[in-house]
């Protein structure tokens, strides 16, 4: 078994650890063979896969973590919002 961990912060920076005490060998498709204790630095552009294999005499374990860009939404400031809606005013932007 294996531990993911994914951070973001505001600039959609993604930091991605992972940790296992199994022995064995831990490959990721773009990224290849990984120690089984590390991490990943990435700037996020789109959406990502990662596709994770963890190969142990005990078998084979996978996990897939897709990471979506987070998109901050357009809020209209709270005062015209309010204005707007207290004259029955709702266009869209």
């Amino acid at each position: 078994e294996f531990i993911i961990s994914i951070l973001n912060n505001m600039y959609q920076k993604i930091l991605i650890y992972w940790s296992t005490q199994h022995m064995g060998v831990l490959h990721e498709e773009s990224l290849g063979i990984l120690n089984l204790n590390g991490h990943h630095e990435f700037t996020l552009s789109g959406s990502k896969l990662f596709s994770f294999k963890l190969d142990t005499i005990f078998g084979n374990f996978r996990q897939k973590i897709k990471i979506h860009p987070v998109i901050p939404k357009r809020k209209k400031p709270w005062l015209i919002g309010f204005i707007q809606s207290l004259f029955g005013y709702n266009k869209s932007p």
